[in-house]
């Protein structure tokens, strides 16, 4: 089997949604997974040897400059397919699932599997304008090839799988449903350091985190009015943004700088730093790419045994959360009836997260097994 990324760069995302899926498929069937990578040329040396590193069975090439030029990359992936035995490609993204038809239409490799992580055009034309824009004419005509013309389908959530069924007419049921999952090493490490916890702020304050980048989905600005309102209201609660520099996130910390900072850390520190908060938060903007979503965060945030308050209408997690009783779905702005009504929910974040969000927690075995049955020989 071979995994195709294109364009993506080694992170916590990539360790976790990429080189530990795998780890996993490779544990489930036996026969190491070939990861095939495409990376910027800018710091090209520099990603081969961190993903070598974590997943030493990958071929990391250098993607040629601009995405637009994405088919000129064919040529080094048939050198890195060429007389290996695999025969099921499972491509990440709609440019990558179009590179492996070409594969499949020269006999290198019998079935595609597209792993699709969102709603590709509805993002491109929510937040892209600026991408590639002589790909923006062609990028629905891609993602409804991938969806339509796949052998299988890997989905982040119900709701994308919905989606497929409006946009592009897809009626079928050879898809699998596999959210975003933390590796053991992060859940153990988050265990580990969770046991030792000692509130950093002193006695009786509550500790609200955010955790992710600023890119334009992630709604950084409605995010930032709510807890600005909050923390002029509530005293007792204080604010970590574990982000890169945004200016609204900075303005916050000039405006309150013993209640509210900044960092931005490691993947392999994002245990220890998130298990010193109390609660999780996960707020984001209407839209369609948010409504298909399936971010890793929510995850994470259980993991590291906090509660969670989530905007409503976040992929299948909104209603996650309040089936689970693991948070508060927040509708308007953000209260303090919502923290203290999170901090007092029964129900166990990490016990959830091993149930459900781990590589080998039952649902998630189940819709792997389920894939590699329909796409052995």
């Amino acid at each position: 089997m071979i995994y195709i990324t294109i364009g993506e760069s080694p992170s916590g995302v990539y360790e976790s949604q990429v080189v530990g899926v795998c780890q996993r498929l490779s544990q489930l069937s036996g026969r190491r997974v070939l990861l095939v990578a495409f990376v910027s040329l800018r710091g090209y040396f520099k990603a081969r040897s961190a993903i070598k590193r974590s997943y030493p069975h990958s071929c990391v090439l250098p993607m040629v400059p601009r995405l637009r030029r994405w088919k000129w990359n064919l040529p080094l992936l048939i050198a890195a397919c060429f007389g290996r035995s695999q025969k099921v490609c499972i491509a990440r993204g709609v440019l990558a699932t179009q590179l492996a038809y070409r594969l499949r239409r020269m006999g290198l490799i019998d079935r595609v599997v597209y792993d699709g992580r969102g709603a590709v055009t509805a993002e491109w034309q929510e937040f892209g304008q600026s991408w590639a824009p002589s790909l923006q004419t062609r990028i629905r005509d891609y993602e409804r090839s991938a969806v339509t013309e796949s052998n299988f389908r890997i989905a982040v959530s119900r709701k994308l799988v919905a989606h497929w069924r409006v946009e592009f007419g897809y009626s079928g049921h050879d898809h699998v449903i596999v959210p975003c999952t933390v590796n053991h090493d992060f859940e153990a490490e988050a265990r580990n350091v969770r046991a030792d916890r000692e509130t950093p702020r002193g006695a009786g304050r509550v500790v609200l985190v955010y955790s992710g980048s600023v890119a334009g989905w992630q709604g950084i600005d409605r995010l930032t009015r709510m807890v600005e309102n909050l923390l002029h209201r509530v005293e007792y609660i204080d604010m970590l943004f574990l982000c890169p520099p945004s200016p609204v996130v900075d303005r916050l910390v000039s405006l309150y700088p013993q209640r509210v900072r900044r960092d931005w850390t490691t993947p392999e520190k994002v245990p220890a730093v998130l298990s010193q908060a109390d609660v999780g938060l996960l707020i984001r903007e209407k839209s369609v790419t948010n409504q298909v979503a399936s971010p890793v965060k929510l995850a994470e945030y259980l993991a590291c045994g906090l509660p969670v308050l989530i905007s409503d209408e976040v992929g299948d997690y909104s209603e996650f959360v309040r089936e689970h009783g693991c948070g508060r779905v927040v509708v308007e702005s953000l209260s303090v009836e919502d923290v203290e009504a999170s901090l007092a929910m029964p129900t166990s974040p990490r016990k959830l997260c091993v149930e459900h969000f781990l590589k080998d927690s039952p649902p998630i075995n189940r819709s792997y097994e389920r894939l590699l049955s329909a796409v052995s020989p």
